[in-house]
């Protein structure tokens, strides 16, 4: 549910994307595919693509070596080699989250780690920092303002750095901009992190666009406080500001940026930031009818964008010319355009078809759940589907929602009926969507009939199992969630995957652990579902549900298989540490 840019140039640096915590650095994001779970062997595929969340990865692109073809507006006597580190963003999980993109080397040498503090330094610290002294000599009356911030006073830490370093090359260069930043409320207590960075991003954005900045430093929700989606929004405003003001210049001009910031909102302004800097051409999308109101669905369209442009330049430009896109994208439009990215990856050719209106059947409805609140739930179609469908989503959301005890984890869950998943799959869950076989949105007395609740069961339930370390956990606990919603639904015993897929190679997960990948893929949707069926069927219900959601937590806000704090073997013993017949028999007969 997750929602939370970039950085260059010689004059003033670097800082981090929004949603891309989401993902953060690694290796690409998994696509989730379930089968029919008939006797007949087919496979499991991971696919480059995201989800939720973000929600989640990309490639490292190379660093740029030229400044940005908009000249930047830093005053004549601006600083000319310090850059604002990268941050690492902690990603709320209330939407499909993107992944992070690796930006120029900050002027510390390294990202401070969150949370990071050394050893308290006396205030003589500030003094120590590059040009402070000038400061004290030359503007007295805000260098003295710094030093009595309580977070410059009781020592300066590795992330306090950052701030005070770019109070004080604003104090010199900007010192009406750096008194007026000063008289922020939040400024005088401990800055968080997310205060931290938005300091150095509103220094760079009075470098850079001094109108937007006395706009920006005016508007209540940064006079009131920082949050994170607002640090993000302003991060990325002073990102895009350094590529095109004009862009920067209209954003700021929306009614909804002015009103406050919340989680989609944050994200749009995160993305079209990253789209400028991947191709300049965020000043493209601005006055077009779906960004003036944000829902999630205009969130979403632009990160599916934002994929294309990072990983399908050709293909994203191709989207652009387009009419759809090139008269102006509307509200109605942005479902089609949110699958453009997995479609790429699936079947290209269905890329032009969702870009033409006349093509496209779009069902909606939302529902009000428990613990999330107002979910829309999107079905979209290019042929006429089961009316049955859409009931079928929704009784799928509200069980898992219930059965996990957690609040659903996106706000926006699109599902599109079409022949664009992997050879041999019957659907996935690439982040952004759902896709799924059309022969499944149906009622009749077909087997696809019959196995759609299972299928949906499997895709929904990867919204909560996503970005373990291991395929096997992630497809075992999809595959088991399902089982549970067949079983608990027709009243008959199931067992999924655990059944369709032969696995001559491991007889334990160890085994699993230890095979190649294109070996193992069969073996992670057995063993993975054997192994917590096993624990599903032998412990009492409650002790299950209280392991299986003590699990998922543990790794809600992971967006990297590569992560060390990704969902792992230690973690499911530490869940299941409280039964003693979890901890002593069923886990150490499937690992060891």
């Amino acid at each position: 549910m997750a929602l939370v840019l970039i950085a260059m140039g010689a004059i003033i640096g670097a800082t981090a994307m929004y949603l891309y915590a989401e993902f953060s650095s690694g290796p690409d994001p998994v696509t989730k595919q379930a089968v029919r779970p008939i006797p007949e062997p087919t496979a499991t595929f991971e696919a480059p693509a995201i989800p939720t969340n973000k929600p989640d990865v990309a490639p490292t692109p190379p660093e740029p070596t030229e400044p940005p073809a908009t000249p930047t507006h830093a005053p004549e006597n601006a600083p000319t080699s310090t850059a604002i580190p990268t941050r690492t963003p902690a990603v709320a999980s209330a939407a499909p989250i993107l992944p992070q993109i690796p930006f120029p080397t900050p002027f510390t040498g390294r990202t401070p780690e969150p949370d990071e503090r050394p050893a308290a330094l006396s205030a003589r610290e500030l003094d120590e920092l590059p040009d402070a002294l000038f400061l004290r000599q030359s503007e007295a009356d805000t260098y003295h303002a710094i030093a009595r911030f309580r977070w410059v006073s009781d020592g300066i830490s590795s992330m306090e750095s950052v701030p005070a370093q770019a109070l004080i090359y604003l104090g010199l260069d900007a010192p009406q901009s750096a008194r007026k930043l000063l008289r922020m409320r939040w400024m005088s207590d401990e800055l968080s992190e997310d205060e931290a960075w938005a300091v150095g991003a509103l220094a760079h954005l009075a470098f850079d666009a001094p109108g937007i900045f006395q706009k920006t430093v005016s508007m209540p929700w940064v006079a009131d406080g920082i949050s994170e989606d607002e640090s993000w929004a302003i991060t990325a405003l002073s990102d895009l500001a350094m590529e095109s003001g004009g862009a920067a210049s209209w954003l700021s001009s929306y009614d909804w940026f002015a009103d406050d910031i919340n989680a989609e909102e944050s994200m749009v302004v995160s993305t079209l930031g990253s789209i400028s800097y991947e191709t300049g051409s965020a000043a493209q999308f601005m006055g077009m009818q779906f960004l003036d109101s944000i829902e999630p669905g205009d969130a979403l369209a632009l990160g599916s964008l934002e994929f294309l442009a990072y990983e399908t330049p050709e293909a994203f430009r191709k989207v652009l010319s387009h009419p759809t896109v090139a008269d102006g994208i509307t509200d109605q439009e942005t479902t089609a355009i949110a699958l453009l990215h997995d479609v790429q990856e699936t079947n290209p050719d269905l890329v032009d078809t969702l870009l033409d209106p006349s093509n496209v059947q779009v069902e909606r409805r939302t529902v009000r759940l428990p613990l999330a609140g107002d979910v829309e739930l999107v079905i979209v179609r290019l042929q006429p589907g089961a009316p049955r469908s859409m009931d079928l989503l929704e009784d799928v959301v509200r069980f898992v929602e219930d059965y996990m005890g957690e609040s659903f984890p996106t706000n926006f869950v699109l599902l599109f009926y079409a022949d664009a998943v992997m050879s041999d799959f019957d659907g996935h869950n690439a982040g952004f969507n759902m896709t799924i076989l059309p022969e499944f949105d149906s009622d009749d007395d077909s087997d696809e009939a019959y196995y759609a609740p299972y299928i949906i069961a499997h895709e929904v339930a990867h919204y909560y199992w996503n970005y373990s370390s291991q395929t096997w956990l992630d497809e075992g606990a999809a595959e088991t969630m399902s089982i549970i919603y067949e079983e608990t639904t027709t009243g008959q015993e199931s067992w999924g995957a655990a059944d369709t897929f032969p696995c001559p190679y491991a007889a334990d997960l160890t085994g699993v652990e230890r095979m190649k990948e294109t070996e193992a893929e069969d073996c992670a949707y057995s063993l993975g579902t054997r192994f917590f069926l096993d624990l599903y069927r032998t412990l009492d219900e409650e002790e299950f549900r209280r392991g299986f959601r003590d699990l998922y937590l543990m790794g809600r806000d992971v967006f990297d298989p590569e992560d060390p704090e990704a969902r792992s073997i230690d973690h499911v013993k530490e869940a299941f540490d409280f039964s003693e017949k979890a901890r002593d028999e069923i886990i150490p007969k499937w690992y060891w």
